[in-house]
């Protein structure tokens, strides 16, 4: 009778299965998506899956990056970290026979603006004697005077 009893909760305990399930209360949110320096950001959710997106504030340009997607509870890009670079101008172009007034170095800020003259015995051959540090990292207009 003891080998029975045995043989049947073997049966018993080989016709069993157990399965395990994820419920919602263990699935891995993500906090709020990282802060990124000279970027705002918005995304659709904090559960897996969702999708956090960055904007570089104007004047700065964007490296890397620009989303990452909720996974295990982390925030992760499949490129390289997202940078937002300040935009500068660099010099402005010289001329012959004449310099500009402004400050103005290699890493001239957004919206400045130079204004060119003539030395002595030269005269502008153009119309265009202001360049203006554009949001690009641009001079514009692109061609700087030429004195005759």
């Amino acid at each position: 009778m003891k080998l029975f009893h045995s043989l049947l909760l073997l049966g018993a305990f080989l016709a069993w299965e157990a399965q395990c399930q994820t419920t919602n209360s263990s699935v891995l949110n993500c906090t709020s998506p990282p802060y990124v320096s000279n970027a705002n950001h918005s995304e659709t959710g904090t559960s897996p899956g969702s999708i956090a997106t960055y904007t570089c504030y104007p004047g700065f340009r964007t490296t890397g990056s620009v989303q990452k997607t909720c996974r295990d509870g982390q925030w992760v890009s499949s490129g390289p970290s997202l940078y937002c670079q300040e935009i500068y101008c660099s010099y402005p172009p010289t001329i012959s026979g004449g310099s500009y007034r402004g400050s103005a170095s290699y890493r001239t800020p957004l919206g400045t603006i130079i204004s060119y003259y003539c030395y002595s015995g030269y005269v502008f051959n153009g119309t265009h004697t202001d360049l203006t540090c554009q949001d690009d990292g641009n001079w514009t207009p692109l061609n700087a005077p030429v004195t005759e």
